[in-house]
């Protein structure tokens, strides 16, 4: 019984079958051809001898009424008339002849002897061939019930085999079936948990955040701005007739050629009289050399005069990260933006944090690329990606976000 509620038999099974039994079905043709042949012999051959069997009886019985009659007549006178009755009868019976019947009877019996011994022997060995052909026939029948019984069991064994197999499987099925359920609720179990826990979570950081702001913006409207705002540097050396200053600021500060800076001083009342402004033209490690570009010979330039940006002072020690991409055709670049913050009283974080006080953001989409080098356009995109990631911890955290354009132009005086 194979899978499916059907019985079947392999095509090989099949093919044994029908040549075992076209073997079989020829063999006893075979055999059943030469069996009518030896029978057909055998009923001619018992014909021949009931025919010779009867002339034989009549012989026999001719003479044995001669014979009868001779002994049975005592007078010569009955031997001849009984003579005359046989001529009459048209049987010749001269005494002289019984010899040679007798000769013809004995040979006649010999050759019904020697046909009976022949017909008996062909009986036998039709009988020997026919034995053969029943016991070949029962062989091939046995063989082929052999056989089929023998694919009848190993069809069962195969049948047997896939259903302790598809059990098997079943089972299997069942089982990862179950596992399966039990890992899905063990997992909508722990998510359910974990959601629960994250939106906890939000919500104290949401509220920890809104605090922190809370606290941030106090903090900076407690804060005291100074009056006087604190130099970036001092001019060190004035030359009017090159119209060159020399001021204290130099690589290590961040100054970068182009910047400008406001010349100025303060009066016996706290006042802040600017004297004129320079521009920076030569950058050293210390210093730097700076033209004027704007001057009043009513207050000359002169050496320890403070000098500062042409932007808002930034309160002190308020903490800004730069993060986006800042396109090489901008005023100024990153590292020019991180001098002036630091050059206005200002403190720049490589990263947002809790403590962070402005997001500076450049470009966080893609734009411009085909025209840049291979080299920038790597910068540009992990500059995008971490603009991105630091837009999102800001907006989590609650720190004011800025374009880095709107930024100078907030500084700007």
């Amino acid at each position: 019984m194979v899978p499916g509620g059907r019985t079947g038999v392999s095509p090989v099974t099949l093919v044994v079958v029908v040549i075992l039994a076209m073997i079989s079905g020829t063999i006893a043709f075979v055999q059943y051809t030469r069996t009518v042949k030896l029978k057909q012999q055998l009923t001619k051959a018992t014909d021949e001898a009931n025919v010779l069997d009867a002339e034989i009886q009549r012989i026999v019985s001719e003479t044995g009424e001669i014979r009868n009659f001779l002994e049975n007549k005592s007078s010569a006178e009955a031997v001849q008339a009984y003579f005359k009755e046989l001529d009459m009868r048209g049987i010749v019976a001269d005494p002289k002849n019984f010899h040679k019947i007798n000769m013809d009877l004995d040979l006649w019996i010999m050759r019904l002897d020697r046909l009976m011994t022949e017909l008996d022997k062909r009986v036998a060995e039709a009988g020997k061939q026919a034995d053969s052909a029943e016991a070949a026939r029962d062989n091939t029948r046995n063989d082929y019930n052999r056989r089929v019984q023998q694919k009848n069991d190993e069809l069962a064994k195969l049948g047997q085999f896939l259903l302790d197999e598809l059990a098997k499987k079943e089972n299997l099925v069942t089982q990862y079936v179950k596992e399966k359920k039990e890992f899905i609720d063990k997992y909508n179990n722990a998510r359910d948990e974990w959601d629960g826990k994250k939106q906890r979570l939000l919500v104290q950081t949401d509220q920890l955040t809104r605090r922190n702001a809370v606290i941030r913006r106090e903090l900076r409207i407690l804060r005291p701005e100074p009056e006087i705002a604190t130099p970036s540097g001092r001019v060190i050396r004035c030359e009017w007739t090159t119209k060159k200053v020399v001021i204290n600021l130099g690589e290590r500060d961040g100054v970068f050629p182009g910047l400008g800076f406001e010349v100025y001083y303060i009066d016996a009342n706290g006042r802040h009289i600017v004297k004129g402004k320079i521009e920076v033209a030569t950058v050293l490690k210390t210093s730097s050399v700076a033209a004027i570009i704007e001057g009043s010979p009513i207050h000359p330039i002169v050496a320890g005069d403070a000098i500062r940006t042409l932007f808002l002072p930034i309160p002190k020690q308020q903490k800004f990260v730069i993060a986006g991409f800042i396109p090489p055709g901008a005023i100024y670049n990153k590292d020019q933006i991180t001098a002036l913050i630091k050059l206005n009283g200002g403190e720049v974080q490589p990263a947002v944090t809790l403590y962070t006080d402005v997001l500076i953001l450049g470009e966080t989409a893609p734009s411009g690329l085909v025209a840049m080098d291979e080299k920038l356009v790597g910068v540009a995109q992990n500059e995008y990606r971490r603009g991105r990631s630091e837009v999102e911890l800001a907006r989590e955290l609650s720190i004011d976000i800025v374009d880095y354009l709107e930024f100078l132009q907030a500084i700007q005086r």
